[in-house]
């Protein structure tokens, strides 16, 4: 009735493997399919063969749609589900050769997860069905008209929107790599410059505030006077949030330990994980205190000092 003939030079054991799948369930619906295979060169064929005969046009028309459909569903998923990670990978190593093995690897992960996932970072699996969606509708257009397939040509020529889609993703993952890796080395120096100074106080007190406010206190209870901090922290012009004003007081001062008091909704603020990361091992955590009960209370102008930043920013910055 038709032939369609599959050729591939990667993956040759997996588009096996699910074209035989494929055609195992046209059998169970009595459509018969053959698949055979062969060599040209380092390319391996495979010939596609509905079989049977039927006086109906119709039926026959049926037939070959349904034939086709199931092919190229078979390839849709095998490119999405095979070829996919080898072409972020292709792509990374093109535009990004300065990175190395690892670090494509990194990139790579990270591209691959982004694919599948919303824009809060949550899997999405219904983002992989979109894209086999429209690969698959592309290879339908396709197998109308044409009779062999290369899967290699087919991807490299006919699915430009898609390997767009690909290397888009591998560029917002080199930026958030390139992000990630400038944070480190600033934690880094930060951690450094901490370990190399005499800590101003044994115990630093630190208290959040439900809106994110703070107050810093030593271990007798009393607030911690502007005198520990350096003037250029004190006088500073430039905006900032109240994040990055914690994080320049707490270097200024490092102390020996740090004990934050904090609401359990902002325990994972960058600002506190930074400071987490420049003081690693120094730094635990109280919820349940006498001084944690008395500094949720509502705050007024006579009973709690803050300090406030001028605007909202982000925590990973370098401070002045």
């Amino acid at each position: 009735m038709e032939e369609i003939t599959v050729g591939t030079v990667e993956n040759v054991a997996r588009v096996r493997d699910r074209l035989s799948f494929e055609f195992s369930f046209l059998d169970q619906q009595g459509v018969r399919v053959s698949l055979e295979e062969s060599r040209v060169g380092d390319t391996t064929v495979f010939s596609c063969a509905l079989m049977g005969d039927s006086s109906e046009p119709a039926r026959v028309a049926d037939l070959k749609m349904m034939f086709r459909h199931c092919l190229a569903n078979a390839l849709s998923d095998l490119i999405v589900n095979e070829w996919e990670r080898a072409l972020i990978l292709e792509l990374l190593r093109a535009q990004y050769e300065c990175f190395s093995q690892t670090e494509q690897w990194l990139i790579l992960s990270s591209a691959a997860r982004a694919l599948d996932s919303r824009e809060d970072g949550r899997p999405d699996l219904f983002r992989k069905v979109e894209r086999k969606g429209k690969v698959l509708r592309l290879l339908l257009e396709y197998l109308s008209t044409h009779n062999e397939i290369n899967l290699e040509g087919f991807i490299t020529f006919r699915l430009r929107d898609y390997r767009e889609q690909l290397s888009d993703a591998v560029g917002r993952a080199v930026d958030e790599f390139l992000m990630e890796r400038e944070y480190q080395e600033f934690i880094s120096l930060l951690r450094y410059f901490v370990q190399s100074q005499e800590p101003r106080l044994q115990v630093l007190h630190v208290v959040i505030r439900p809106r994110g406010a703070f107050k810093l206190m030593d271990d007798r209870g009393a607030a911690v006077t502007d005198d520990y901090l350096a003037e250029s922290f004190l006088d500073t012009d430039w905006e900032v949030n109240s994040e990055d004003l914690l994080v320049s007081a707490l270097i200024t001062i490092a102390p020996e330990r740090v004990v934050l008091h904090c609401p359990t909704k902002l325990d994972r603020t960058e600002g506190l994980d930074t400071i987490r990361a420049v003081f690693e091992g120094r730094v635990t955590t109280c919820r349940g205190c006498q001084l944690c009960r008395e500094e949720r209370r509502p705050t007024t102008a006579s009973n709690v000092t803050t300090h406030r930043g001028a605007a909202r920013g982000t925590s990973r910055r370098p401070l002045r």
